[in-house]
């Protein structure tokens, strides 16, 4: 009976059956590479050796499946269900923890594996004649092969474009990067070398903003940072519009004056994923990634050559720690970046792995590293993400994260404990380093896709909803003794100001 079974079924479909399961393991994968490759710096040859394993274990899945089920068409819908369950497994599991809080991670995915050998052995006893509808069955893998290679295609052309590009520059992007970044500075031995404390207020807008939007006065705010001597910039605009590039802006100016200020005048109007996808293209056809620009921002690079020390702390700039591998005497932190960039905390929320990627300490921790005696200056880059439309839906345990993002009207909750945070982190620089210089400067505003698109859903205009994007929050303090700061400091001039400073002349100050 198996002979003739086999008889009937065309040699095009066990074709297809082997294809589709090789290679449906990563199309998700895939999927989730060209949507986090560029805010998360995943690397395509990471995904290819991940990809190449899901292969060989889908098709040693595929193969037991058949054998316990006695049947290909069988085994095939087994393995798609155990890869839709690999890949929604945090959706899954929440669903099912909501109504069984008993069940944890591990037990469910026992359950899940469990039913599908058990599915595998109704097969084997019902023995439904599936191979009559092998050409149902030969449509759906072809189906696959060609999601796979829809999701393919777009990560192989961009790496194709980029490693091109580079084979052009015989230095591998040196070039492009010394046209591009200030590299070379004048330095002046003569000035002084105060510790700088650099707080990312990640995604914090002005307080113009949030009294204008949501009537919110913020009077005690600036009331706050008077008495403790800084100078707000009002009305802050910058116009990079997510991280990456508002980053790129503040932290080196040659570059922002050579490429970014016109590239991103191109995408002035556009919502954050557009300007990303535009930003990062420009960047391939000269041969420079994201990595590329961090690794040489300007601001660092000059504290650098004076002999800072160079602190991170907080998972944006975790690409710069790289340096540490370079100069032993560069920089220092307290924890290691994952092998596999931001692949592993991507699969640990979608999937049933938990390779976590180490994460950074407490930053409370910090303050006994920057305080006391010291014979070398330090630069200390720390964040504050409690402004963040990510993180709205801590302010109602009910709400799911996409809801949060969406959540628009929670933002004064999450902008009150950003001032909170804000306060307590200057305060206690204040504690341990009272002559230390401080920066307060946050990104963006809200510029998550979610909420972007929600806030045109629900009758913004484009412009504000830009506005909302662009706003940020700048604020600076320099002791007197360093000079002091006589008028507001304009977010794209403060990295200029501090270089010529505390480095020698090597900026002219934009018009603000």
């Amino acid at each position: 009976m198996d002979t003739e079974i086999k008889s009937k079924r065309p040699k095009l479909n066990v074709f297809f059956y082997y294809t589709a399961v090789f290679l449906m393991p990563s199309i998700l994968l895939f999927y989730l590479y060209n949507n986090n490759r560029v805010q998360n710096r995943i690397y395509f040859e990471h995904i290819l050796l991940l990809a190449g394993i899901f292969a060989i274990v889908g098709l040693l899945i595929y193969m037991l499946l058949k054998f316990i089920s006695k049947t290909a068409e069988g085994a095939l819908l087994l393995s798609i269900c155990f890869w839709l369950f690999f890949w929604f497994f945090r959706d899954l599991y929440s669903v099912t923890v909501h109504y069984a809080p008993v069940i944890t991670q591990a037990g469910f995915v026992i359950i899940l594996c469990s039913g599908i050998i058990f599915a595998a052995l109704l097969l084997l006893y019902h023995k439904p004649r599936l191979i009559k509808l092998h050409s149902v069955f030969l449509a759906l893998s072809v189906s696959l092969v060609l999601m796979f290679i829809f999701n393919f295609i777009p990560g192989v052309s961009f790496n194709i474009m980029l490693y091109r590009a580079r084979a052009e520059n015989e230095d591998r992007g040196n070039e492009a990067l010394s046209a591009l970044i200030k590299q070379d500075f004048i330095l002046d031995k003569g000035l002084p070398k105060p510790d700088i404390y650099w707080v990312h207020m990640d995604g914090m807008m002005s307080l113009e903003t949030v009294e204008h939007h949501w009537g919110e006065l913020q009077d005690y705010v600036r009331e706050a940072l008077v008495q403790r001597e800084f100078v707000i910039y009002s009305n802050s605009i910058l116009y990079g519009g997510y991280t990456f590039a508002s980053s790129a802006a503040l932290f080196s100016p040659a570059f922002y004056d050579s490429f970014l200020n016109k590239h991103l005048a191109d995408v002035k109007m556009e919502l954050r994923e557009d300007k990303n996808e535009y930003i990062v293209g420009k960047l391939a056809q000269i041969g420079l990634t994201i990595d590329d620009v961090i690794l040489s921002y300007e601001l660092f690079e000059a504290l650098a050559i004076v002999g800072y020390e160079i602190e991170i702390i907080g998972d944006t700039y975790d690409v710069f720690l790289r340096r540490k591998e370079q100069s032993e005497d560069y920089l220092t932190d307290d924890w290691s970046i994952a092998k596999f960039g931001a692949l592993p905390e991507l699969l640990a929320l979608t999937t049933p792995l938990n390779s976590q990627s180490t994460s950074q300490g407490e930053v409370s921790g910090i303050f006994h590293l920057i305080g006391g005696a010291r014979h070398t200056p330090r630069f200390t880059l720390m964040m504050i993400s409690d402004a963040h439309a990510g993180s709205f839906y801590l302010y109602e345990p009910d709400m799911s994260w996409h809801d949060g993002l969406s959540a628009v009207h929670i933002y004064p909750f999450a902008h009150k404990q950003a001032v909170h945070s804000m306060f307590d982190y200057v305060d206690n620089i204040f504690a341990v380093n009272p002559n230390a210089v401080i920066i307060l400067q946050s990104d963006h505003g809200f510029h998550s896709g979610v909420t972007q698109r929600h806030l045109l859903d629900t009758g913004y205009e484009l412009d504000e909803v830009l506005e909302l994007n662009h706003s940020v929050f700048s604020a600076t303090y320099i002791p007197a003794k360093y000079g002091g700061v006589s008028e507001p400091i304009a977010p794209l001039n403060i990295s200029r100001v501090l270089v010529n400073r505390f480095v020698g002349e090597n900026y002219i100050l934009l018009d603000n």
